[in-house]
């Protein structure tokens, strides 16, 4: 299935994002519950960036 395939140059990790976020709406129909889950893997996302961010600066 093309919509659960990696394209190029797109961020594995946000790909993540997207089955799980598909998985929990299939799951649980509950919006509350998915603008939780996108809370939350929008922030884990925000940290790994910052912390590559901040590897590269310390590296430099």
């Amino acid at each position: 299935n093309s919509a659960w395939s990696i394209r190029d140059g797109e961020d594995p990790y946000l790909w993540d994002i997207r089955i799980h976020e598909d998985i929990i709406r299939q799951l649980m129909n509950n919006e509350y519950l998915e603008e939780q889950v996108i809370s939350f893997y929008s922030y884990m996302l925000f940290k790994k960036r910052k912390n590559e961010e901040d590897n590269v600066s310390y590296e430099q």
